[in-house]
């Protein structure tokens, strides 16, 4: 982490074990969650006094068969993430009690291989950005429509 403007260097996270894919913020800045090559996301706190040497959450996202987590982001109002494997697979996950709240699927005819996610800014949509060259979107309430 670098404080802008100042070029200083304030610390340097530590807590995965293979290639780190995308890291993002909270809206309200008090959590930063990382991605990687080793299946987890990482969840930091970044609220002063608690230190940002140590990751305070690690959650197996792509374990049991998911793999790599490409992408992740933030649920505008922050209590949720959603998070994309290099199986396909996307899914909610509580920032409360760091469990999957649900798996994300939808009709095609061949896998899909998706790479990046997003919520909409008011959160009532994720979309997703596949290899296809097509992004789908899903509601972001159950039950979890596929609308494109």
């Amino acid at each position: 982490l670098w404080r802008v403007g100042t070029e200083t260097l304030l610390a340097t996270l530590h807590g995965h074990s293979g290639a780190v894919y995308k890291v993002c913020f909270t809206s309200n800045g008090s959590h930063l969650a990382s991605c990687s090559a080793d299946g987890t996301v990482c969840i930091w706190n970044m609220e002063s006094g608690c230190g940002f040497s140590r990751c305070v959450a690690t959650i197996e996202v792509g374990q049991g068969g998911g793999g790599a987590v490409w992408s992740l982001a933030f649920r505008p109002r922050d209590h949720q993430f959603v998070a994309v494997t290099t199986d396909g697979s996307i899914k909610i996950w509580s920032m409360d009690s760091f469990c999957e709240v649900a798996a994300l699927e939808c009709d095609s005819e061949f896998p899909l291989d998706f790479r990046e996610v997003s919520w909409s800014p008011n959160g009532a949509m994720i979309l997703a950005g596949s290899t296809d060259g097509k992004i789908r979107i899903w509601r972001a309430e159950a039950p979890y429509t596929c609308l494109l």
